[in-house]
């Protein structure tokens, strides 16, 4: 049974790969072309937004490890909210490293980032 969990879990990664190869870059242009109102792309911002928080998860429950970022409980986070964060944390990154530097970045990377910058942990 083992052996078909993990390439059960192997092919769902697999698949779901190219999605989050999404650069910054190509996210501006669904945005400008009117594709983020695409539902597709709206589920993927919820659905890594989920997976996000359940590694988040994984890290305090069961690894007894600082958590990335510190969303309150209660509050839920759906695609319009998602992407409000990603646009913050890329406008901060164009600041800080330059537009083309951030143009490359997979729009996955600069979520997470948004998300600690939006819910900091308290130190």
């Amino acid at each position: 049974m083992k052996p078909i969990l993990a390439i059960t879990l192997l092919a769902l990664v697999l698949a779901a790969s190219p999605a989050s190869a999404i650069t910054f870059a190509e996210y501006e242009r669904l945005r400008a072309s009117g594709g983020m109102n695409d539902e597709r792309i709206r589920m993927w911002f919820v659905g890594f937004g989920d997976g996000l928080s359940w590694g988040n998860s994984h890290l305090e429950v069961y690894q007894k490890r600082k958590a990335i970022y510190c969303k309150p409980d209660a509050l839920g986070l759906n695609a319009d909210t998602l992407m409000d964060i990603l646009d913050s944390s890329a406008e901060k990154r164009i600041g800080q490293w330059g537009r083309k530097r951030v143009e490359g970045l997979e729009i996955g990377s600069l979520l997470l980032y948004g998300l600690m910058d939006t819910f900091p942990c308290k130190r």
